[in-house]
This record gives C-alpha cells, structure tokens and sequence, in this order.
C-alpha cells in the first residue's frame, strides 16, 4: 500500500492563502482532485478523514465520484 498525507493549502505547514474567502470546501475539494488525478489513483482502498478531512471525503463521494473511496473513516466529525 501507498500512503498520502496531505498537508492542505494553507493549514499545518503549507503556505496561507492570500484571501480569507478562498477558505471554502470547493477548494479543498479541487486540491484533492488535483492530487487524486496527478497520482493516477481510481480507487483509495482507505481514506482517514479527520474533521476537515472527513468532511473533504463526503464532498468528493457526492460531488465527483460515488465509487472514489472504498473505505472511509470518519473521526471529529461534528
């Protein structure tokens, strides 16, 4: 198995973002589409979403690909 941690756009130790409202869900979401798409990744067999992460899961599940997680664990989901 590979594994992935990413570090999001302007949270832990990436850059900040230059304006406030690019802080939104459909960027987080384009930015893992972006990597899921550049590592040529059609199925992650286990994501581990942690509150934002968890919430950028079920966005991609909803919004672009139904089948793109096979397991998904949810933790700090409010």
């Amino acid at each position: 198995y590979k594994v992935y941690c990413i570090d999001m756009i302007g949270r832990g130790k990436s850059d900040w973002l230059d304006k406030d409202e690019n802080y939104n869900h459909e960027l987080y979401m384009d930015v893992m589409k972006c990597v899921i798409t550049s590592l040529n990744i059609d199925q992650v067999d286990l994501w581990v979403g942690t509150s934002m992460g968890g919430l950028i899961a079920m966005n991609l599940l909803h919004f672009w690909k139904k089948d793109l997680i096979k397991n998904l664990i949810l933790v700090d989901i409010g």
